[in-house]
């Protein structure tokens, strides 16, 4: 009988490590949305807490109220991130486009530069001495070799920019989960948290300390670099103002 009982627990552990398997398999391709998820429920929670607390639970059509706020700061918080996505990449695709333009500028008055100018001569002099003649810049012609360049690799730059349309289709159908995920955290955040705790085979009060460990580090994270972003940015502002460095807050025409 006791070894009956022992083959039994055994089985039992066995399927349910079979079980938690096939979960993991299920929500790993999900794992980074409910993560950046989760991440956006930590930071926005208290904002929403808050108005939820004004909110009177004795009222009629408060359920509704309530699933009517969660799914507004949804759309919201999924609304920021795209705001805060394009900002960058528009302002990336900015000093990109005007980095490009300093540099067509440069070849095409200075198509000769390794040959006719002081500092181009320079330059080509010091890479041989320091690569013992292996590296001569002197016959190096800027407009050929970024032509030669542009023609060399303008398959792959066509093929990046059909990968980067398929990622974006798949960066939306992601902030579409993102703000699924969202719905549920805001309405079910608290419970949903309680059955996390209950399903996890460890003490109540160290998975409780755990997560609060994790939404702590998460907001001290995000103040931190909120704050060191800011700072930078603005010694960034004051150094390039101060240099006259083009186009250092504004988007480039």
């Amino acid at each position: 009988m006791p070894q009956r009982k022992q083959i039994q627990t055994i089985s039992l552990i066995g399927l349910l490590a079979i079980m938690l398997i096939l979960m993991g398999m299920i929500f790993l391709p999900y794992a980074d949305v409910l993560l950046w998820a989760a991440v956006c429920y930590i930071l926005i929670d208290p904002l929403y807490s808050r108005i939820l607390k004004k909110m009177n639970p004795k009222k009629r059509f408060y359920e509704a109220k309530r699933h009517l706020l969660a799914g507004t700061f949804a759309v919201l918080t999924v609304l920021l991130l795209i705001g805060i996505f394009f900002f960058i990449g528009f302002k990336l695709i900015g000093q990109i486009r005007v980095f490009i333009d300093q540099v067509k500028q440069f070849i095409l008055e200075n198509p000769h530069f390794f040959q006719d100018e002081d500092l181009g001569v320079n330059i080509a002099e010091k890479a041989r001495e320091l690569s013992l003649g292996a590296i001569d810049l002197s016959s190096f012609d800027l407009k050929a070799e970024a032509l030669s360049f542009l023609n060399s690799y303008a398959e792959k730059i066509m093929s990046t920019a059909g990968n980067l349309i398929k990622n974006i289709s798949g960066f939306v159908v992601s902030l579409v989960f993102v703000c699924f995920s969202l719905y549920f955290f805001y309405v079910d955040g608290k419970a949903l948290a309680r059955i996390f705790i209950n399903a996890i085979p460890i003490d109540k009060n160290d998975t409780q300390r755990l997560l609060s460990k994790f939404r702590d580090v998460t907001k001290n994270l995000f103040r931190g670099f909120f704050l060191v972003a800011f700072y930078q940015g603005v010694a960034a502002l004051i150094i390039y103002s101060l240099f006259r460095v083009q186009g250092p807050c504004c988007f480039q025409s």
